[in-house]
């Protein structure tokens, strides 16, 4: 993805999903702060990526839980599709 400005950056499931790689404490730090705020479909397709990739992750349990988003997708559409390839 891009920003308005042309900058790319990774949708935040898909960040998530390569920190699961080395557990760091920032990353935990990371996990927690941005955890709340994905939507379902994020959380769907980052609990489906760390199961296929990892089998059993600390963070899983608390994805599949997930936590209510505080708010709908974002503007153009829901980057949270679980079409994407992981990596």
């Amino acid at each position: 993805m891009t920003s308005s400005d042309g900058i790319p950056y990774l949708t935040p499931e898909i960040q998530l999903f390569y920190k699961a790689r080395g557990l760091r404490p920032k990353d935990e730090t990371d996990f927690a702060a941005v955890l709340p705020v994905l939507t379902e479909a994020q959380r769907h397709w980052l609990a489906d990526a760390l199961a296929r990739v990892y089998g059993e992750h600390p963070w899983l349990s608390r994805t599949r839980a997930g936590t209510p988003a505080r708010g709908q997708a974002r503007a153009g559409g829901d980057s949270g599709g679980v079409s994407r390839s992981p990596g």
